[in-house]
């Protein structure tokens, strides 16, 4: 928008040709930004809801449950979780000839997040399911370079240290991939410091990968019985949002110059939209444009404030076209 056609619509807005109850400046990218928000579905919204309730998809959250209500689901979630991975392990013929332990001590603690706290995003299925696995790799990767040394009993000695590079390296791991669970800690310190896991070498990734596999399948099914689980997949819906005005404390922007130019953000990237007498915005609430319009007020003093201050640090009076420049961008804040 050019400096004319501004002034030409302060003008109708003066004469009453254009109602001035709805005044909203809006930036072309953030419009664009909102609008493809709201044309973008989730992926399970095209699934039929008897398939993606089980997969944590609602149309709209559920009501919150009453504490003994949670704490009811939590036992029966931790209590199925924990026995469907020990039956698997401790009655399979062929599990038990490997020496596969009945269960990876680490996936108690994995139950608390996984069907007691089923909001946190420590307790979502990647979360879950990569952290484990991550830990469990760097656990084994470590415990192999400690067997590359030639003293066997001098290993046992220093078994303690495998175990605590295997741990602090996990938890490093899981930071760069953004995959933070914290029972899996223990998952890479029982790798290097567990004498039957150790023996289990690199066959210790796919019995993660299962346990981790079984535990989530149970959460899926209890969570979602009056619950949601999980709250995402692989990452958290982020609502778009503008950047903070400097009204409102964000980050002040550099003025232009030149006196007689508008600030280049408000004439090219900002475009007034100016409804009819009677209309209104269906996306436009009250407090959003009480919001807006203390604002616009707020920045039209300031930019008064800024260029007569430029002008008297150069030393000159303004000129009376500047003048009335500036009075008709100051009405435009008074009405907005």
């Amino acid at each position: 928008m050019n400096k004319e056609s501004f002034r030409t619509q302060v003008k109708q807005v003066k004469k009453g040709r254009v109602s001035r109850g709805v005044l909203t400046i809006v930036s072309p990218s953030r419009a664009a930004a909102a609008a493809a928000h709201r044309r973008r579905k989730h992926r399970l919204a095209r699934w039929p809801w008897w398939a993606s309730r089980w997969l944590g998809y609602r149309a709209s959250p559920p009501p919150p449950l009453p504490k003994p209500l949670v704490w009811f689901w939590t036992l029966i979630g931790a209590f199925c979780g924990v026995s469907v991975i020990q039956a698997l392990f401790n009655y399979s013929d062929y599990f038990i000839r490997r020496g596969v332990p009945g269960i990876i001590a680490s996936y108690g603690a994995s139950a608390v997040l996984v069907y007691g706290a089923i909001d946190s995003p420590l307790a979502q299925p990647r979360a879950l399911v990569c952290g484990h696995f991550l830990s469990a790799l760097t656990g084994v990767c470590v415990a192999k370079l400690f067997e590359t040394m030639h003293d066997k009993p001098h290993l046992e000695e220093v078994r303690w240290l495998a175990g605590s590079v295997a741990a602090s390296a996990a938890v490093v791991v899981m930071q760069i991939t953004e995959t933070t669970h914290p029972p899996a800690g223990a998952t890479a310190l029982l790798a290097a410091v567990n004498q039957p896991v150790y023996e289990l070498g690199w066959y210790y990734l796919p019995i993660i990968l299962l346990s981790s596999s079984l535990m989530l399948t149970v959460a899926l099914i209890i969570n979602n019985i009056q619950r949601r689980y999980p709250v995402f997949w692989f990452k958290p819906i982020v609502e778009p949002s503008a950047p903070v005005e400097p009204a409102l404390g964000g980050p002040e922007t550099d003025g232009d110059d030149d006196d007689d130019d508008v600030d280049e953000g408000e004439e090219g990237d900002e475009e007034a939209a100016l409804p009819e007498s009677g209309a209104s915005s269906p996306s436009t609430s009250p407090s959003r444009t009480a919001s807006v319009r203390s604002v616009s007020r707020i920045r039209a003093s300031e930019d008064m404030a800024m260029k007569e201050k430029r002008d008297t640090s150069r030393g000159g009076a303004p000129t009376t076209e500047e003048v009335r420049g500036r009075r008709e961008e100051r009405d435009v804040g008074e009405m907005v």
